[in-house]
């Protein structure tokens, strides 16, 4: 067990070329501190850019919300560019309403796939004057050098999906199961997400 009160892993890749050198760098973040109490907390990564733009990828637990607006904050990151949403499941955006309480926000992706119970967590964004786009396997992010990539699920197998309702068992299938692929590339190198 370790003894540090998180955890963060930094993934560091450094190309250099004639022309530019930069840092792409994943930061994902670990709670501990809830492990303890016997809650799993969920999933949320930050990404920075070699152009020093900012992607949230969720957001875990709401529980986990001070102590990820803190590590964010430690980071010294006032501005989230982009904010992606894998699928809207509690404990991956439960924290959203701190994180844009905190932090301004430009861009909202997500691939459009809700049920009417969780429909509130992107009119929070809309609320907030944040662009909103749904992703499907094709489309394609620039942010610097870096190009992000979805590929998968495809917009007809997004739109062939049911209405979706408040049954559990139906959002949990539905949702997991259409989660986005994405991969990163920058310059030559390909890094799945």
């Amino acid at each position: 067990m370790r003894s540090k009160r998180f955890l963060t892993i930094f993934i560091v890749v450094l190309l250099v070329s004639t022309l530019h050198a930069g840092i792409l760098s994943f930061t994902f973040f670990d709670f501990p501190e809830l492990g303890k109490l016997g809650q799993k907390w969920g999933d949320c990564t930050l990404i920075v850019y070699p152009n020093d733009e900012v992607m949230l990828l969720d957001s875990g637990i709401a529980g986990v919300s001070p102590y990820l607006v803190q590590r964010i904050k430690d980071l010294g990151i006032t501005h989230i560019d982009t904010v992606v949403l894998s699928h809207l499941h509690s404990d991956h955006y439960g924290g959203f309403r701190a994180i844009l309480n905190n932090f301004t926000v430009g861009n909202f992706y997500w691939n459009g796939f809700a049920s009417t119970n969780e429909a509130w967590v992107v009119d929070l964004f809309r609320q907030r004057g944040v662009a909103i786009t749904e992703l499907a396997a094709g489309d394609k992010l620039e942010i610097g050098e870096v190009t992000l990539e979805v590929l998968y699920p495809s917009r007809s197998q997004l739109d062939s999906l049911p209405i979706q309702h408040s049954e559990p068992a139906m959002i949990n299938m539905n949702n997991n199961s259409r989660a986005p692929v994405r991969r990163h590339t920058y310059s030559w190198v390909k890094l799945p997400a």
